[in-house]
């Protein structure tokens, strides 16, 4: 099943249109979002109703305060009244966290392990002579599936909590225990980069094979390249790489605009069965 993207593109519609119209010559990022950015945030309105705003990522000081941790920002004077009063949601599909290895240090992709739509945890405010607000996310001890990366973590909630996150009077910290009982995993982001381009050179292959196969089947025989393009195509098939890729796709690593024909099992076991 594929997982629904939270990053709508009608969020980043509404987002960008509410920047455009105040005048503001810059862009909501829909993808990697960095401190500093704009980004497409879930808030209440001043009548009270739910829409995606422009938020800018960082509170600013000394420094640009982009995260707050969820045990004391209800104490902290830089965070109170946004605890308070002023909570948001960030859209996200993973987050990355760079994390050692026997390589060094490598980012990691993180995300729950259920499907659905899930949400950072963030609080806003407003800013002297800015027009619109700033978030900062807040973090939490790491879940245990995810702590060999780092220590912290954002508090990640699913959908079904967003209207209570955003409630006034809302029991904030019920929400945290229950964003605690998600389970989380990590993946190396290279490992899911190579994986993105493996299924779109074995698309293409994939492409080839079926193009040869409906329009020129008597030439099949003959045609060294699309007989070179079927025995990489088995190779992967019979491989743990497909399993593998096939894993990362279907736990939502994999980006929703990628051709994955190739990784349907019966599609392709069906093509290769086809010609030999």
């Amino acid at each position: 099943m594929e997982e629904e993207d939270p990053v709508t593109e009608e969020a980043v519609d509404e987002a960008q249109d509410r920047l455009d119209r105040l005048g503001i010559h810059d862009q909501v990022k829909a993808g990697d979002v960095f401190p500093g950015q704009w980004a497409p945030v879930l808030s209440r309105s001043a009548a009270g109703a739910v829409r995606f705003f422009p938020m800018r990522w960082g509170y600013t000081g000394k420094k640009l305060l982009i995260n707050a941790r969820s045990e004391t920002a209800d104490k902290l004077p830089t965070f109170a009244d946004s605890f308070l009063n002023r909570r948001c949601l960030i859209p996200f599909s993973w987050y990355y966290e760079w994390g050692e290895t026997e390589e060094g240090k490598v980012p990691f992709a993180i995300r729950p392990e259920e499907e659905g739509r899930f949400f950072l945890a963030g609080l806003y405010r407003f800013e002297p002579g800015e027009k619109l607000p700033r978030f900062t996310v807040l973090t939490r001890d790491a879940a245990p599936q995810i702590a060999f990366v780092h220590p912290r973590m954002p508090v990640i909630l699913p959908e079904k909590l967003r209207g209570d996150w955003l409630r006034a009077g809302a029991d904030v910290h019920s929400l945290f225990a229950l964003a605690e009982k998600l389970s989380l995993s990590a993946v190396q982001y290279g490992a899911i980069q190579e994986a993105i381009g493996r299924v779109r050179r074995m698309e293409i292959l994939f492409d080839r094979v079926s193009d040869a196969l409906r329009n020129r089947p008597e030439c099949l025989a003959q045609d060294e390249e699309t007989r070179r393009a079927l025995e990489t195509l088995t190779e992967y098939l019979d491989s743990g790489t497909w399993q593998s890729d096939y894993e990362l796709d279907e736990k939502g690593r994999l980006p929703r605009d990628l051709k994955r024909g190739v990784l349907s099992q019966d599609g392709l076991y069906d093509l290769i069965s086809s010609v030999q």
